[in-house]
């Protein structure tokens, strides 16, 4: 065989690989171009969802009824909604950057030191997703002023989604609502002393006049009765005589429930000391008073709502213990400033979730009346009780609310 033969023979496997790697070659470059049809496809198809995710949004915050806008992490306004632009007044163009916004929301420069600061330390602080609400005062592109609640919101990017909402009217509505329950308030308290006036005065002139008269007529009737002899008509004064005098402890007590003497002559424990006697007497429950016998200075009006407010206590428990024996304790003690008047039973108790419809249900209409009161006045109203653990109200009242004030 032949150099050349040779070389023929030993080429032929080299071309018959050559022809087998052919097939192989243009089946790989195949499915290497459908791959990259594939993957432009994907891409293309990726874009055009981020084309429609970013419409979806763009119409979402478009139309949404909240100013909304997004801040890069460099401080720069990205995005601007519409309903912040009618809120505030401000394009992107009047406020490229954070800067702009703060100087012309914040003219006043303390405010705009306080915001900035806020602002500072909840961008540094704050983790994705995290909400850091705040509230300002600010000033709009015509110069209004309007309250704002800012919710920023921290995103992943490192940039800032803010929420804004106009809460100027719903705080107004608020103050005057506040404004209308304090005057409320006062009226009700104003009603309370005039009637307690009234009744002062009332209580005054029955004393002054049926009282006295009654009084006179018991011992005239007495006189009489000495001189005249007949048993007969002796029997009947007698009988007349013991009815002026039951007519006269009745209007006794009648002026001590419209107007307690003691109340005003000589202070608040001991006309409580003789409230208590009285419904011991009249009701036949138990009252244990205790006085830590400190000095306690309340103004008339105080000392008025005080009594009046035991004294409900007292009809309540009465009422609504249900127990066949009522025992009630009541304390007056000085804290510091303020003095502290509990009434507690052994009674049946309530939920103390259910505060507000209790003061309802037992009281109508007095013990809701008498924590408006006392809110008024500085004072306040507390209650503790569970089922079947009995009741405790205590009435925390300052000391010194006027000028005018009485010794208890």
């Amino acid at each position: 065989m032949t150099k050349k033969q040779l070389i023929i023979e030993l080429e032929k496997p080299q071309q018959r690989n050559a022809k087998l790697q052919q097939p192989i070659k243009e089946h790989t470059a195949e499915l290497l171009k459908t791959n990259e049809q594939l993957n432009q496809g994907i891409e293309e198809r990726k874009r055009t969802q981020e084309k429609l995710y970013k419409e979806e949004y763009r119409i979402i915050a478009e139309g949404a009824p909240l100013g909304l806008s997004i801040i890069d992490k460099d401080g720069s306004y990205k995005y601007i909604n519409p309903k912040f632009v009618e809120i505030f007044g401000y394009t992107l163009q009047d406020m490229p950057t954070g800067r702009e916004w703060f100087t012309k929301a914040y003219p006043d420069e303390e405010c705009r030191n306080e915001a900035m600061s806020f602002w500072v330390n909840d961008v540094k602080g704050a983790k994705p997703g995290e909400f850091r609400p705040r509230t300002f005062t600010v000033t709009c592109k015509d110069g209004a002023a309007k309250i704002i609640h800012f919710r920023p919101v921290a995103m992943t990017s490192g940039n800032h989604f803010i929420i804004y909402e106009d809460i100027t009217e719903r705080k107004r509505a608020e103050e005057k609502l506040r404004i209308y329950q304090e005057q409320l308030r006062s009226l009700a308290s104003e009603l309370l002393i005039t009637e307690e006036r009234q009744r002062r005065r009332f209580a005054s002139d029955i004393h002054d006049s049926i009282s006295q008269n009654l009084a006179i007529s018991k011992i005239e009737l007495d006189e009489l009765r000495k001189l005249i002899s007949s048993s007969s008509i002796s029997r009947h004064l007698n009988k007349i005589s013991g009815l002026i005098s039951q007519t006269i402890e009745q209007i006794r007590s009648m002026t001590f429930d419209l107007s307690p003497p003691v109340l005003y002559g000589i202070g608040l424990g001991a006309a409580i000391e003789d409230l208590a006697e009285k419904m011991q007497k009249q009701f036949g429950i138990h009252i244990h008073l205790a006085d830590d016998k400190q000095s306690k200075v309340l103004n008339e009006d105080l000392r008025i709502l005080v009594f009046r407010a035991v004294q409900e206590l007292l009809f309540n428990v009465i009422k609504h213990a249900q127990t066949q024996e009522v025992k009630v304790r009541i304390s007056l003690a000085r804290d510091r400033d303020n003095i502290k008047i509990c009434v507690e039973d052994d009674g049946i108790g309530f939920d103390i979730a259910e505060t507000d419809p209790y003061l309802y249900r037992m009281g109508g209409f007095g013990l809701f009346s008498i924590k408006e009161r006392l809110q008024h006045l500085g004072g306040r109203f507390e209650i503790v009780s569970e089922p079947g653990q009995g009741t405790q109200v205590s009435l925390i009242v300052p000391l010194e609310q006027h000028t005018q004030t009485t010794t208890s």
